[in-house]
């Protein structure tokens, strides 16, 4: 089943397995994680933005770099300017993801 107990918990934080890991990487495709979850499916209104900042500074407090997941959606795209500005007013910033980027993975 797993060889260790770091195996289990990746398996068990992506609900992926080992082989969907391994089919995933030889058809050509990166596995990017995330760390602050915008909750698009349960807010579909300017809550998911306040949301997204209290996750932004509890990982603040731990000093973990926030890696954000959002979802093309009308509803995300409707309070996204919200968001920026407060990212951009607290010092993050914004990185395009080419085939240059490094997935970060945890």
């Amino acid at each position: 089943m797993w060889s260790t107990l770091e195996e289990k918990r990746k398996e068990n934080a992506t609900n992926m397995t080992n082989t969907y890991r391994t089919d995933v990487k030889q058809n050509g495709f990166k596995i990017w994680d995330w760390n602050t979850y915008s909750k698009y499916w349960k807010y579909k209104d300017c809550r998911y933005v306040n949301d997204v900042i209290q996750q932004l500074e509890l990982l603040e407090e731990q000093e973990r770099k926030p890696v954000i997941l959002l979802h093309e959606r009308t509803s995300t795209l409707r309070h996204l300017k919200d968001l920026l500005i407060y990212l951009s007013s607290h010092g993050y910033a914004l990185k395009g993801n080419d085939e240059e980027v490094k997935p970060v993975q945890f």
